[in-house]
């Protein structure tokens, strides 16, 4: 038998395992499973923030890794101290993001960063160096689904997926899947999904199979937002584009919705949940998004009001993806 002792913000709490059952203790409920013969799988539900301190081994046959799920045919290994992840599960993670104060930072990946294994390693390598300032809030996995099948595409967005869980309970951060990869939600462990603006549908269809996931949309408009807002209670929004933007080429400046539209929005979204008095619905966090990076980022929030940003090549294109993020963040912080 083990006995390892997690610690977490709100209590200490152990996990027991044996040769018959995993018995889970989480801050939410009690998980019961039985063990299938020399595997181990450990669902961590609802607890984030948690490190291995020690633990007791009496030549059980099951072990756990720092740093992942161990099977339970291989060499048992003795753990040190520091973080366990822990990315199987049967349900999205309970998000940290609306725990959290901001201002907020969200970093989306690039549309192509699972196009090839180089490119995903590539994007992994940025992403580690930018989440390890534990200042970024949220990873949107954002790739473009191919047309047709694409198994080696998915394959690649599950491994993105389950890399940033892991760290996201190291760096506190919350991950959410664009709503192409729905589907790989629960496989991955992600806390969430993010509805493209025409395809919030599929926000229903989430809600009811995980009721705690994180959800979030695109707004382009003040109508769009209350959409979002009353119909489908997103827990965050991106509006924008704020300023030019390879994401998106099409935009001239004419057609930009501009650093002000995050802030109105915002405002507008405050007034109507003071209008609406015996309404429990949370007023989503609104984030500025196109063409963000450490020189304008401060205009939407500290000017306009918007209570973050999405950043996506400023940051994951950058030299320095660590300090661009310590730069984003300090930006919106600095007071005018």
């Amino acid at each position: 038998m083990f006995i390892v002792t997690i610690s977490s913000r709100l209590r200490k709490q152990q996990v027991k395992l044996c040769q018959i059952s995993i018995l889970i203790v989480t801050q939410m409920r009690y998980h019961q499973n039985p063990l299938i013969p020399l595997q181990l799988y450990a669902f961590l539900l609802g607890c984030r923030d948690f490190c291995v301190l020690g633990f007791l081994e009496k030549n059980g046959p099951f072990s756990l890794l720092v740093g992942g799920v161990q099977r339970a045919d291989q060499r048992a290994h003795r753990a040190t101290p520091g973080h366990l992840s822990l990315v199987d599960s049967d349900a999205p993670r309970h998000s940290p993001f609306l725990r959290r104060q901001g201002p907020y930072l969200a970093v989306i990946t690039d549309q192509y960063s699972c196009d090839s294994d180089d490119q995903l390693e590539q994007a992994l390598t940025c992403l580690n160096q930018a989440v390890s300032t534990k200042m970024v809030d949220v990873v949107s996995v954002r790739i473009q689904k191919r047309d047709a099948f694409d198994r080696n595409q998915e394959r690649r967005v599950l491994m993105l997926a389950k890399q940033l869980v892991s760290w996201s309970i190291e760096y506190t951060f919350s991950v959410v899947l664009s709503s192409d990869w729905k589907h790989l939600l629960a496989t991955s462990g992600a806390h969430g999904v993010h509805a493209k603006e025409l395809n919030r549908d599929c926000i229903v269809e989430v809600r009811s199979q995980y009721p705690s996931a994180l959800i979030g949309t695109s707004c382009h408009s003040v109508e769009s937002a209350m959409e979002a807002y009353h119909t489908y209670r997103a827990d965050y929004i991106f509006v924008g584009t704020c300023y030019l933007s390879d994401s998106h080429p099409e935009k001239e400046t004419a057609d930009l919705e501009g650093p002000e539209l995050p802030g109105i929005i915002r405002q507008k979204l405050h007034d109507r949940a003071a209008m609406d008095l015996d309404s429990n619905i949370a007023v989503p966090k609104v984030l500025a998004i196109g063409g963000i990076d450490a020189t304008n980022c401060h205009i939407p929030v500290q000017t306009h009001g918007a209570d973050g940003v999405a950043a996506i090549k400023s940051v994951l294109q950058a030299a320095d993806p660590y300090g661009t993020v310590q730069a984003i963040k300090t930006s919106m912080s600095r007071p005018l």
